[in-house]
């Protein structure tokens, strides 16, 4: 099977323990139906080939999802489904496979959005939703189990040491937009946007001064209730003068900033 001009690519992934491995799923429309597609490269993105589905088609809002692969095992792979019990039931499972993709097995079910799964280094595989608690393996991902974490993880990955790190709500009920864990199950705040210095310095003319620096950073700075004020960006990159007190630094190129915005990406980098 080979790509068409109508086929829809949803995710990329490479395995960490072996580049020449690469899974890609997408689907493809075919009069008015979603035909999910998976295929696996064995040469480094070179040629691929189709392999088994996890799951039938169950209506246009389902989607095909790489989860995740194992950090040591390129033929340890999990999959999503999205909207598995169809278009107007939230809901959405997760499938293994420890044969690359040959063949696969559901291992979990949850009636949520279940958009994180990390496979970690000591083998345990942790699973998140966004409001619906998460689940923890200690059998590769065969089985889970639910794990007592309130935290709402938009967001998970491991470091290589192991500590574990995860997108949170940055108000309630977890007040912590970065948070750290060892377990999955006991969390720490890292980082709320209250503490953040400020967007990082680049040079008129990037996206990151054009977009963050100059139309986003003030706005920000006061949903947030972000305390600190810090210079905007300059020609050279260097420091110029406080930004949201320097209104001619917005203002003065502001309608041609809007102009670009729609053609942007809106998000910046800040620290």
């Amino acid at each position: 099977d080979r790509g068409m001009s109508n086929d829809w690519w949803e995710s990329l992934e490479v395995a960490p323990s072996d580049a020449s491995r690469v899974y890609l799923a997408g689907y493809r429309l075919m009069n008015g139906t979603k035909q999910q597609l998976f295929f696996r490269s064995d040469d480094g993105g070179v040629t691929f080939l189709p392999k088994p589905l996890p799951q039938a088609v169950t209506g246009l809002a389902s989607d095909l999802e790489i989860a995740a692969i194992s950090p040591k095992n390129a033929n340890l792979v999990f999959a999503r489904v999205t909207y598995a019990m169809g278009d107007d039931k939230v809901g959405d499972r997760i499938y293994r496979s420890d044969n690359g993709g040959a063949s696969w097995t559901e291992v979990l079910y949850a009636a949520a959005a279940l958009p994180n799964v990390v496979v970690r280094r000591d083998g345990k595989v942790l699973v998140a939703s966004v409001s619906s608690g998460s689940w923890r393996s200690d059998d590769g991902g065969v089985t889970f189990v639910a794990q007592a974490s309130t935290l709402q993880m938009q967001c998970l990955v491991e470091q290589e040491d192991g500590t574990l790190l995860a997108c949170g709500q940055n108000f309630a009920p977890d007040f912590m937009a970065v948070a750290r864990s060892s377990d999955g199950a006991t969390w720490s705040k890292v980082f709320r946007f209250a503490e953040a210095r400020g967007p990082v310095d680049c040079a008129v003319g990037t996206l990151q001064c054009d977009t963050c620096q100059l139309l986003l950073w003030c706005g920000l700075r006061e949903q947030f209730g972000i305390e600190a004020d810090p210079t905007t960006c300059g020609e050279d990159g260097g420091d110029i003068s406080p930004q949201c007190q320097r209104a001619d630094a917005r203002t003065d190129r502001l309608p041609q900033l809007l102009g670009k915005a729609g053609e942007r990406n809106r998000y910046g980098l800040l620290h």
